[in-house]
């Protein structure tokens, strides 16, 4: 049935984010070729309030898991009855995201490939409309007692998968069961070790081919986990090709996500692995502005800051903000760029051919209406009836929230990360939206300040906008460890 040593399982929690949440109950049937070896359950102390709709919904209450095991108090039992098992749940994304990330607090890797319930129902009887739990169990007969509790549901999925095995074929059922759990494994040119080697903390790790050519550049807030998933949770055929053909990982652990972010796009534009398609799209990135005579003008992002300035010199402290006076965006490409003003203009009812977004037809005069006029959605700018200006001022007006902030600051800073054991300190300096690099001392700051190239990038600016400017003006949430400014232009 399913595999030679089968864990059924079934989690209860404070939520629905394995991030924010925790485990409130587990219970587990553990199966030996064919036949229950074992029942084991265990409610959890989650270190944190369990929500009223939570305790109706599950009978479990903050009195009851009071003076129950915290999960590190119960790690080591559940480690030992999971290995060599393959775990089947139900919604097992659900269940074994839960699974990996408290063992990942306590600096452990679950790494497996479970089946789901959902999937193998779904596979089975693919007639069926319903795969919820509650509906197996009305079809399938599985009961009702203890609905919600962990040791209940996992005993319904033993008895489901025993009900499987009296209507369908043992090759269907296998044959089920393959294409769910399909799974690659660790090349045999990488170490058996590997994961004992590599940190469980935010990094950039690049995979190898066997001369040494770079096959793929990526980063992650947990490089075991990252690294491992390239194995183990192979998603489609591409993915398997590629991690065929990694012969040696080499990874640099960062300070946090932001350095790890700066640190991956720097090693993708010097390398440009094949496999790296994402970061290589930003090349299409385009600012707009409004010229003079009101019409769209697109800027490539990723340009020279100051267009004034030689390569590698410093912004100017000028009452102008050289990216931000570009106007507005980023967007991904013209098309998109185009797409969000053709949306503005009828919303706010802007005269696309004033835009120089409309030509006039063949025949047609240049000085005719546009064809929003003739169905009411232009007010008329292209005729003279709505003066030039006040058109204009309505197209800044629109494009009001998609306008590059000006820089906060008079000069360059660095954003200062370090790491959750304070051993690894990363210094990312920034001037006027455009990100310099990551270094790892002041003084590498300031002499990166002077002399890197400004150089406008999409997809840091994003990250650095969401870090530095909160949305609508408000406070940031809080986080752990989170990072300082230095005003880099005040060192220097």
């Amino acid at each position: 049935m399913f595999a030679p040593r089968t864990v059924f399982l079934d989690l209860e929690t404070t939520g629905m984010s394995p991030e924010r949440e925790r485990i409130t109950e587990i219970g587990l049937v553990v199966v030996q070729d064919g036949e229950v070896r074992e029942r084991w359950q265990t409610l959890v102390n989650p270190g944190k309030p369990i929500p009223p709709d939570i305790s109706w919904f599950t009978g479990i209450t903050n009195e009851m898991v009071r003076g129950a095991p915290e999960f590190e108090q119960v790690a080591d039992e559940l480690w030992a009855r999971l290995q060599g098992a393959l775990l089947v749940a139900h919604n097992a994304r659900f269940d074994y995201g839960f699974l990996k990330a408290e063992f990942a607090r306590l600096g452990r890797t679950y790494i497996t490939k479970p089946l789901c319930t959902v999937k193998l129902s779904r596979t089975l009887d693919p007639e069926q409309r319903s795969h919820s739990l509650d509906a197996l169990i009305e079809r399938w007969d599985l009961g009702r007692e203890a609905r919600h509790r962990a040791m209940g549901d996992a005993e319904r999925l033993w008895v489901f998968s025993q009900k499987l095995a009296q209507r369908y074929s043992a090759p269907l059922i296998d044959e089920a069961v393959r294409l769910i759990t399909r799974r690659a494994s660790l090349p045999p040119h990488l170490p058996p070790t590997l994961f004992d080697e590599m940190p469980a903390s935010p990094g950039v790790y690049t995979f190898h081919a066997e001369h040494g050519q770079i096959l793929y550049i990526g980063k992650s807030i947990s490089l075991r986990d990252r690294v491992a998933a390239h194995f183990y949770d192979v998603k489609n055929e591409r993915e398997q090709q590629l991690a065929a053909q990694v012969h040696r990982v080499s990874w640099e652990p960062c300070a946090g996500p932001l350095s790890t972010a700066v640190r991956e796009a720097e090693a993708i534009k010097t390398h440009a692995p094949a496999a790296n398609v994402a970061l290589r799209r930003n090349e299409r990135a385009v600012l707009l502005q409004i010229d003079a005579l009101g019409r769209l003008r697109y800027l490539p992002a990723q340009v020279v800051a100051d267009e004034g300035a030689a390569p590698g010199a410093a912004i100017s402290d000028s009452a102008d903000d050289p990216v931000s006076a570009r106007g507005y965006g980023p967007f991904s490409s013209r098309a998109a760029a185009r797409a969000a003003v053709v949306a503005l203009a009828r919303e706010f009812q802007l005269c696309l051919k004033t835009l120089g977004l409309e030509r006039a037809a063949r025949g047609e005069a240049q000085a005719g209406g546009c064809f929003n006029l003739q169905i009411r959605r232009c007010l008329g700018a292209c005729v003279n009836r709505e003066p030039f200006a006040e058109h204009l001022a309505r197209v800044h007006s629109a494009l009001a929230d998609h306008r590059v902030p000006h820089w906060p600051w008079p000069g360059a800073i660095a954003v200062v990360e370090r790491s959750a054991d304070a051993l690894l300190e990363d210094w990312v300096v920034i001037d006027r939206w455009c990100v310099l690099g990551v270094v790892r001392s002041q003084d590498a700051a300031l002499a990166r300040m002077r002399a890197a190239e400004r150089r406008f990038d999409l997809d840091l600016f994003r990250m650095v906008r969401k870090l530095l400017v909160p949305v609508g003006g408000g406070e940031q949430e809080p986080v752990a460890n989170p990072p300082r400014i230095e005003l880099l232009h005040a060192l220097g």
